[in-house]
Formats: C-alpha cells, sequence, structure tokens
C-alpha cells in the first residue's frame, strides 16, 4: 500500500489534540476536586458504582432535610437506591449527596451517589431551586454491607454546609462492652423500669433488646449514662452501654422536669456467648454525682410460666392456709354468731382475696422478693395470729346480737318504713344534684352501652376528677353508707309486702331496689353493684340462720358476680353471650378477687425491700400537718410497675401491706390491734332498735371487705365503715323521735 504523507500528518494531528483535550480536562478536575480524607487515595468511581468516600457531617439530624426514596431494591449484587433531596429553601444544584449506613456495632460508612435533574420536584413543591434533587446510588454488597442491619440516612452537601437528615430506614445499635469502676452498693435512690425485654433477630444478626426509663431522685438525667450490668452465676460482671431517649413522660408522669430524659435502650449482641436469662441483670447510672447502681431487676409475677418446683417456702404456704381454712369453716359452722363480728369478716375476705392468691402464687413470690418470708408473715400470718384472738374475745356480745338478729318481726312493715323514706331520699336527692352536674350521657355507665373504649375515662371522669369536692367525697359516702343500708331496708319491705300479697307495693320495692342497683354504677365501676348485690343475699340467708349450704353459696357467690361480669364484657366491646360471660367470669373476675389483691400488696412490699420504707410521707394528712411533702403512694406504685408514668390508676392495697411499705415490721402489731378493735362495732349494734339492727349489721359485716384492698383510715372514712354506724344511729334516732311524735298526735 502507498504511504500518504498527509493521511499521517492528519491522524497524528487529531492524535495530538485528543491528548491535548484530556491533559486539560485533568487540570481542570484536579483544580475542582477537593482533597478527601486528608490526602488519603481515592477509590475509583468504576461502572457506575457508588464508592466509599470519607467526609464528617453533623451529629445531629435536621428537620430541615426534606427526600423521598422511588426505588430500592437488590439488582445484580447491589443494592439501588434513587429518589430526591433537598434542604428546605437551599439551591439543590451542584449539591453532593451521600447515603450513611451505620452499622450495629456503631461504625459509619459512606457512600457517594450520582445526581439527577428532577424538574417535577421543582414544579410540583412550585420552587425552582429543587430542580436538580434527584439522586441515584448502586452499593456494592461485595463489601459485606450487611443493609438490613443498618440505620440508613443521607447527607447533603452543598455552599451552606452539610446537613444529615433523619433516619430512613432503622436498624439495629449493638450496645459495646464497656469497663466501668463501681464500688457503691445498690442503691435505693435508683428507681427504673424495664418497657421491653426480648430477644431479637435483624437480618442474621441475634441481639437482646432492653428498654425503659431510669433515674435517681432529684438529680438531673440529661447528661446522665446509662450501663445494662449481667451478673453471671459464677460471679462475673459485663457491662454494656445504652443509647439515651428522651422520656418528657416520665418527667411530667412524676412532676418533675429532671426526668424528662431518662430513657434508654440497649441491644446486647448474643454473639459474645451471653445467657441473658441466666444473669442478674442491674442498670447503673453515671451522673455528675457519681455511680449509682439500681435493685437487681427481675421481670413482674405474671410474666413467665410458674415456677414449678415445690420448694420449702411453698409447702409451708399451703399448710398456713389450710390451718386458717379449717379454723375458719369449722369455728362458722358450730357458731354462727361469729359472722357478725367484723373481725371475723375482715380475716375471712383477707383469707380468700389475700392469702389464697399467695398461696397460689407462692413460687414466683419466692423469686420474686428479696425478703419473700416477711411477705408470708404478713399474708399467712397476720390472718391466722388475727383469727385464733378474735375467736376467744366478744363471743357473748356476738352470741346476744345473733338472738335479736334472727328474732325481728319481718311482718311489721310500720316501723321500717320511716327508715326507709329517710334513707330514699337522701340517696336520690343526691343522685338528682349528682347527675345536674354530670350528664348522664358523660356517666361511665351510659359510655359502657355506647362507646365501650372511652368508659374507662369517663369513669374517672365521673366522679375520681369532679371538680366539686361536695360531689366527688359525697359520692363515695353516698354510695358506700346510704345505698347498701337503702337496699337491705328496700328488700325487708319487698319480703314483707310479698307475704301480705300487696303486690303493687311490692313491684314499687322491687323497682326500687333496682334504681338503687343502677344508680350505684352510674360511674361505671363495678364494685357498688357487686356490693349492694352482696349485702341483699347476705340479708337473705342470715333470715335463715346463714346456712352453709354449697347451693346457695354458689348460687350467692354467681349472684354477686354476675353483674360485674355483664359490666365487663360490655366495657370490653364484646358481645353479651353465655361463653364470653364465662370467659370473663374465669379470667378477669377471678384474678380481680383472688390474685389482684394479693399482687398489688405484693408490689408495695416489694418496692419496700428493694427502695426502703416510705415512711411519714405516705400519710398525706399526717405529712402536711408535720410540714413534710406528703406521696400518693398508690399512684407511684401503680406508675412503677405499669411502666406508664402518666397513668391515675391507684394500686390500692390491704392496710397490713401498705403499712408495712411504710413503716416496715414495725406496722405488724399496730396493724392487728386494728383489726380486733373493729369488733367494737357491737357496741354500737347494742344502742339500735329494730328498724335499722339488721341494715346495720349486714352493711358492717360486708363491710370489712374494704380491709383486704384499702389502707385501715380510708376503709374507716372513705369506704363508709364508720359512716355506716354513724348514719345508722343518726336513721335510727329520727324514726324513734318520728314515732314518738306520731303518738303523741295520735294521743
Amino acid at each position: 500500500m502507498k504511504f500518504r504523507p498527509n493521511v499521517f500528518w492528519n491522524v497524528f494531528l487529531i492524535f495530538l489534540a485528543i491528548l491535548l483535550v484530556l491533559m486539560l480536562s485533568s487540570v481542570i478536575f484536579a483544580q475542582k476536586s477537593e482533597p478527601i480524607a486528608n490526602g488519603k487515595e481515592m477509590r475509583f468511581h468504576l461502572a457506575g458504582l457508588s464508592i466509599v468516600v470519607e467526609i464528617t457531617p453533623p451529629a445531629q439530624e435536621s428537620s430541615r432535610v426534606k427526600f423521598y426514596i422511588d426505588a430500592n431494591n437488590r439488582i445484580d449484587k447491589c443494592q439501588r437506591i434513587s429518589g430526591w433531596i433537598y434542604v428546605e429553601k437551599q439551591e439543590t444544584k451542584g449539591q453532593e449527596v451521600y447515603v450513611q449506613f451505620e452499622k450495629p456495632d456503631g461504625m459509619v460508612e459512606h457512600y457517594s451517589t450520582m445526581r439527577n435533574e428532577r424538574p417535577d420536584v421543582g414544579a410540583y413543591f412550585k420552587n425552582e431551586l429543587y430542580n436538580a434533587s434527584g439522586f441515584s446510588a448502586s452499593i456494592p454488597l461485595k463489601d459485606g454491607l450487611a443493609i438490613d442491619a443498618c440505620t440508613i440516612r443521607f447527607v447533603v452537601k452543598n455552599r451552606n454546609g452539610m446537613f444529615l437528615s433523619q433516619g430512613w430506614k432503622g436498624g439495629i445499635k449493638v450496645s459495646s462492652q464497656a469497663e466501668i469502676v463501681l464500688r457503691e452498693q445498690e442503691s435505693r435512690a435508683v428507681n427504673f423500669y424495664v418497657d421491653t425485654n426480648e430477644k431479637r433477630k435483624k437480618g442474621k444478626y441475634d441481639y437482646h433488646y432492653l428498654s425503659g426509663w431510669i433515674y435517681v431522685n432529684d438529680q438531673e438525667t440529661r447528661d446522665q449514662k446509662v450501663y445494662v450490668q449481667f451478673e453471671k452465676p459464677d460471679g462475673t460482671v459485663v457491662n454494656y452501654s445504652t443509647i439515651q431517649i428522651e422520656r418528657s413522660d416520665v418527667g411530667t408522669g412524676f412532676k418533675n422536669q429532671l426526668y424528662n430524659a431518662s430513657g434508654f435502650s440497649a441491644s446486647i449482641p448474643l454473639k459474645d456467648g451471653l445467657d441473658v436469662g441466666a444473669c442478674k441483670i442491674r442498670l447503673v447510672v453515671k451522673n455528675r454525682n457519681g455511680m449509682h447502681k439500681s435493685p437487681a431487676w427481675k421481670a413482674w409475677i405474671r410474666v413467665g410460666s410458674n415456677a414449678g418446683k415445690i420448694s420449702f417456702f411453698v409447702v409451708v404456704n399451703w399448710l398456713l392456709v389450710i390451718i386458717t381454712a379449717i379454723i375458719l369453716l369449722v369455728s362458722i359452722w358450730r357458731d354462727r354468731s361469729l359472722l357478725l363480728k367484723p373481725s371475723i369478716m375482715a380475716i375471712l375476705f383477707f383469707h380468700v382475696m389475700c392469702q389464697w392468691g399467695t398461696t397460689i402464687q407462692a413460687g414466683r413470690i419466692e423469686l420474686f422478693l428479696p425478703k419473700p418470708w416477711i411477705f408470708v408473715l404478713l399474708s399467712q400470718g397476720f390472718p391466722l395470729i388475727g383469727l385464733i384472738v378474735s375467736l376467744f374475745t366478744a363471743r357473748g356480745s356476738a352470741r346476744l346480737l345473733w338472738l335479736r338478729v334472727t328474732k325481728d318481726n319481718p311482718n311489721d312493715p310500720s316501723k321500717k318504713t320511716w327508715a326507709w323514706a329517710i334513707l330514699a331520699v337522701c340517696f336520690f336527692g343526691f343522685i338528682v344534684v349528682y347527675l345536674n352536674h354530670v350528664p348522664f350521657r358523660s356517666t361511665g355507665l351510659y359510655k359502657i352501652f355506647t362507646s365501650p373504649s372511652e368508659s374507662n375515662q369517663a369513669r374517672d371522669m365521673s366522679v375520681k376528677f369532679l371538680a366539686n369536692p361536695f360531689l366527688r367525697y359525697g359520692y363515695s359516702i353516698v354510695m358506700a353508707a346510704f345505698a347498701p343500708l337503702l337496699a337491705v331496708l328496700t328488700t325487708q319491705l319487698l319480703l314483707m309486702q310479698i307475704r301480705r300479697r300487696k303486690w303493687l307495693l311490692a313491684l314499687l320495692c322491687l323497682f326500687c331496689l333496682g334504681g338503687v342497683l343502677i344508680a350505684s354504677s352510674l360511674s361505671g365501676a363495678r364494685g357498688y353493684s357487686a356490693f349492694l348485690v352482696l349485702v341483699v343475699i347476705f340479708y337473705l340467708l342470715l333470715r335463715k340462720g346463714f346456712p352453709l349450704k354449697p347451693t346457695y353459696l354458689v348460687s350467692g357467690i354467681l349472684l354477686v358476680v354476675i353483674f360485674p361480669t355483664l359490666l365487663t364484657v360490655l366495657r370490653e366491646g364484646t358481645t353479651v353471650t353465655a361463653k364470653n360471660l364465662l370467659a370473663s367470669l374465669r379470667g378477669s373476675i377471678y384474678k380481680r378477687i383472688v390474685i389482684i389483691p394479693m399482687e398489688t400488696g405484693l408490689l408495695h412490699v416489694h418496692y419496700a425491700q428493694t427502695h426502703g420504707q416510705f415512711g411519714v410521707q405516705a400519710i398525706p394528712k399526717l405529712a402536711t400537718f408535720i410540714g413534710i411533702k406528703p406521696l400518693n403512694v398508690s399512684n407511684l406504685i401503680g406508675k412503677m410497675y405499669s411502666g406508664d408514668p402518666r397513668t391515675t390508676t391507684t394500686s390500692n392495697t390491704s392496710y397490713i401491706y401498705s403499712y408495712y411499705s411504710y413503716f416496715g415490721l414495725l406496722a405488724f402489731v399496730p396493724c392487728l390491734l386494728g383489726l380486733w378493735l373493729l369488733d367494737l362495732s357491737l357496741l354500737v349494734y347494742q344502742k339500735l332498735s329494730a328498724n335499722m339492727l339488721i341494715p346495720c349489721v349486714v352493711c358492717i359485716s360486708l363491710a370489712a371487705i374494704k380491709f383486704s384492698s384499702t389502707e385501715y383510715t380510708i376503709s374507716l372514712f372513705s369506704k363508709g365503715f364508720l359512716f355506716l354506724l354513724l348514719v345508722s344511729w343518726v336513721v335510727d334516732r329520727a324514726v324513734i323521735k318520728i314515732e314518738l311524735i306520731t303518738e303523741k298526735k295520735a294521743n
């Protein structure tokens, strides 16, 4: 082939031109590029793949960063992510976008992205600044990046600086082991609650997750650090770091803004071979005042299965409850007059509501409490000692009273009608005043039938949060004293009219009885209605000499619980069927009668044994009198063990448990004396005429149930024990005077 010089030179010149362009481009690129990570070698962005870059983004997330992910899928061993992102009111042309991956161990990697024009974003938000907000990334998975376990954010770099977006896809941040020097013993000033305690899995990572809140009494939580301490069976201790979480609900609930940053969470890696279930778990708080170690945390008694094994502790509980049951049964079988002694009735109710619950849960209690044998003394020793002494006191007065009660003439309604009229006017008069302040549509009873989900709130608003103190306290007194006395008197008059075959008057009495039952349930509370049914049944059995027949007892129990069970089913929003009623009866009602009274006492005892006794501040009026800030203990216990600092519920319990949490074992003997002093009611019975004797005796005998679920003074006053005696005496005196005036006018 013939050589052509012109062609050669043309090719040569084209080659030189291309070479010159490449050199100029490299110079321009070098001028516009910035050094990466202090001169570290840059990895090439080949074949459109994102590369790892080293940048230092801000630590705080910015709410000004807005973004949206259009696509997120895995293709050819790459994770493809695309979408748009901008910083509010800032130019997107020329901005750099990076994808941030926060790994479970806390390490962070950033990947570059490709910029895309997105005029549709600018048009949608009516701002041309966002026309270049598009980006796309192809993350190579060959680097061993476990994307599913990472928390993903985006970093925007523009002329105004760097901005970190909020998390787009949450992963896990594994807690790391921490070396801390801790010589302090457990501190009773540390209060905490564990919301979540469970094993979790994220991708191929297995970890144990703990979260909750913790604070040291009256100390700032803002800068505190919290560690989870695991004490292994061999005694070695491992500490793990946690993440601090804002918990303004804790500050609000405990009325102390120092606790607003008391939240924590920890993700403990299980690859370390840590057996969490075999360890004792404590929490350590490090703040400006030093290190504070919490008492050992134990799962609440209702979590998990029963303890299973039969220990000496369990056997002792069963022996004591059986001994108490036998003594009660034999004593009452031989002498029914014991049922008229308030101390015996208080022991009987405590036996059912607390003693049996303690025995059934004995295996868990032994594991839950630091000093479980003290709980045996309170739950088993208190009723047994109280019963033995009560069996030998005031027996003569009780037998004379029994003769008076069983010889009452039910066929003469004239003397009881005035008593009934006085109580009816007082009771229904108060109901009229109450409904004038609380519309019927706002009551808990109405909400149960129309909007069950709002019934609990309506119940609280109907009574607990009434602004008028007369209504608030008056409602409790009227329902605890006037309602049961009126129910017994109405039942007496009903039976009299039936025997006289005066059916219209009998029907009127029946309507009155139903009205009392409905009016007592206006707030939506189940306790008042159950108590009314109980007093009526007790009266009917008392008329017959209180025969201990199984059919009577079973029928009576079913009648007592059926109305509260119906309200429970309606409150839960389920259909009223025999199956649902039976399920509620076996479940919630059983727990409410046998288990919950014991459990609330258990919580008081547990708190006292781990954090110390409350002292005088637990008695509000006494604390205020001596200048100490009072404390609502029952509400505090509800907050501490429910985990909800804003709850308004109260964990009321028997006075033997509450006074132990206030003053320790020093309160044990005074509690026994308080139990025996209840029999002073027999002195009041002796002063009553036949007009109010039976209603008073029946209601007082059953009012003794309050001492198994509330403090002693609350049972005496707020729950109506003393008011029953007072109202009975006042009405009785009033009826006697009315009879005297009537006789004078007749003469």
